[in-house]
């Protein structure tokens, strides 16, 4: 059995929702899975509050024209 192990989580937030709660929430909740024996580790990297925006929006459309086909 290899002597350590990494995991990366992402999450996506949805409105009302605070980055920093989210982790507490989730280092406790890993904290409760993992065994006695089991050292753990956690690192916040970074955060942002969650946005909203249209589908239909100035944002959403720009986002579309660069992802159209190119012709080879």
């Amino acid at each position: 059995m290899p002597a350590w192990a990494r995991a990366k989580i992402t999450m996506r937030l949805v409105a009302n929702q605070q980055p920093r709660k989210i982790m507490k929430a989730t280092v406790a909740w890993l904290g409760q899975l993992c065994p006695p024996t089991v050292a753990h580790r956690n690192q916040r990297r970074h955060g942002a509050p969650p946005y909203l925006i249209e589908p239909t929006g100035a944002q959403v459309q720009a986002a579309l024209r660069a992802l159209r086909p190119v012709p080879l």
